[in-house]
């Protein structure tokens, strides 16, 4: 079995720190069992020793991935050791808690007082997701960057929980744009396949899609009827005859009842018609090279419109639960070498003499979902959507360029940000300069997908 020694406790978890996988110091997760548990004199500890066996296993699902975690730990140091296990669980003691970790200003106060405080200044508990790693920089850290140069006691020094409000409201924001730039993808797509369903030929590619997927995909037939019952008894159902197949209908009709996940299945549908007329048009092409990409553009659309907060997860360092063990074997341990986009921005990034950091420049942005849609949706708008629907493109463009700018303007100057009116950068320097803002991280990596394309968008 491999070995390793433990390398941190948590209260649910602890990370192996292994040299079993041909590189040095490569860190597993595993998790906390019961049996590993131990009371004495009323508090709880971890049981373990710092030498370990343990099996790899793979584990689905966690944070949205599928990774390999430890399991079956065996302990065969010679020395027992014990570390308590301390929860807290007062929710008020673990708001001032990630306060302080994150260097904002909190007045002294007892519990109700400060809840009051806290409803005063518009502070929701979905909030602590904002104090986080990425999108703030822990007051400990900031210590060793700023040493002496900063006085992180002085109230000026201090971020006000004000802070917190805006950056919910652009994360909200945000939101509503990426709902509505997929959407803008998903109807994009629709009427690009309305308007080739009449191939060169006249024959009616969208009967035969249709008829195909229904014979492939027997649920498609409830979706048939509900598009069927559209026009029922409408003057506008003497525009199509419905009679002659009982799963005739119109394309368009069919393409409002999917969801946006289905259209990887229309699109293969439509791509082997094409492909056995020998006569793919190159849309349809590019369409199917980026299939993979409408999964990804699913989980940040359903995130963006479920409410979850978008921002923490974007910026979150360890999103990826194994992470220190891809990053030391990118082309080994992950398959972000097969992503479409891995040689394009790798190659971006080489010419600015980043050398094989450039491979996991790439592999930080493919191991979080988010930022991996986000990259594949400006990726399609400026390779696919800028060919069908150029107006669509154009706005896309507008207000995207508006939201990710940082150009401070007289009214921020003079008043402050306009909650009506909010840009990511409206957030600020929330990480005081030790990483770089979110604002930036999330505004370059759209615009180094741009720059593929440079002068091509206007």
């Amino acid at each position: 079995m491999p070995r390793g020694r433990i390398l941190e406790l948590k209260n649910n978890y602890g990370i192996i720190d292994t040299d079993a996988y041909k590189v040095e110091h490569e860190w597993i997760p595993f998790r906390i069992e019961k049996s590993m548990l131990e009371e004495k004199e009323g508090k709880q500890y971890i049981k373990y020793t710092d030498e370990v066996e343990f099996s790899l296993s793979q584990s689905q699902g966690v944070r949205d991935r599928d990774i390999k975690e430890a399991t079956d730990i065996r302990f065969i140091g010679d020395e027992w050791k014990y570390q308590e296990r301390i929860i807290e669980n007062n929710a008020i003691q673990n708001i001032r808690k990630r306060l302080s970790e994150y260097n904002f200003y909190y007045p002294i106060l007892d519990d109700k007082e400060f809840v009051d405080w806290l409803e005063g200044n518009n502070f929701q508990p979905r909030m602590l997701e904002y104090l986080s790693p990425g999108i703030f920089t822990c007051k400990e850290i900031i210590k060793m960057q700023a040493g002496k140069h900063v006085d992180l006691d002085c109230i000026d020094a201090k971020f006000k929980i004000g802070l917190l409000f805006v950056i919910d409201r652009i994360d909200i924001e945000f939101r509503k744009n990426i709902l509505s730039w997929t959407t803008g993808i998903e109807n994009a797509y629709k009427t690009y396949f309305n308007r080739i369903r009449i191939a060169d030929d006249g024959h009616d590619v969208g009967a035969e899609v249709i008829s195909e997927w229904v014979a492939k995909k027997p649920k498609i037939a409830k979706l048939i009827k509900r598009a069927r019952d559209k026009r029922r008894y409408r003057g506008s159902s003497d525009e199509f005859d419905y009679l002659t197949d009982e799963n005739a209908v119109p394309l368009l009709d069919l393409m409002e009842q999917l969801e946006l996940n289905e259209l990887s299945e229309l699109i293969t549908i439509f791509y082997d018609v094409y492909s056995r007329k020998d006569s793919i048009p190159d849309i349809l092409h590019k369409m199917k090279e980026c299939i993979g990409f409408i999964s990804d553009l699913c989980a940040i659309r359903n995130a963006a419109a479920h409410g979850r907060s978008i921002l923490p997860t974007f910026m979150d360092p360890d999103y990826n639960g194994n992470w220190d063990l891809e990053f030391d074997n990118v082309e080994g341990r992950c398959s972000v070498e097969k992503w479409i986009l891995y040689d394009l921005l790798k190659k971006k990034w080489e010419r600015m003499e980043l050398g094989d950091y450039s491979k996991q420049i790439v592999n930080t942005l493919y191991g979080n979902p988010l930022r991996r849609a986000w990259i594949e949706l400006n990726y399609i708008y400026f390779y696919i959507i800028r060919e069908i629907e150029k107006m669509s493109f154009k706005l896309f463009v507008t207000e995207a360029e508006w939201f990710l700018s940082k150009e401070e303007d007289i009214r921020q100057q003079m008043s402050g940000v306009n909650l009506c009116s909010l840009r990511l950068s409206d957030m600020g320097n929330t990480t005081l300069g030790v990483t770089a803002p979110p604002y930036d991280e999330i505004a370059q990596e759209a615009f180094s997908v741009w720059e593929l394309f440079e002068g091509k968008y206007r």
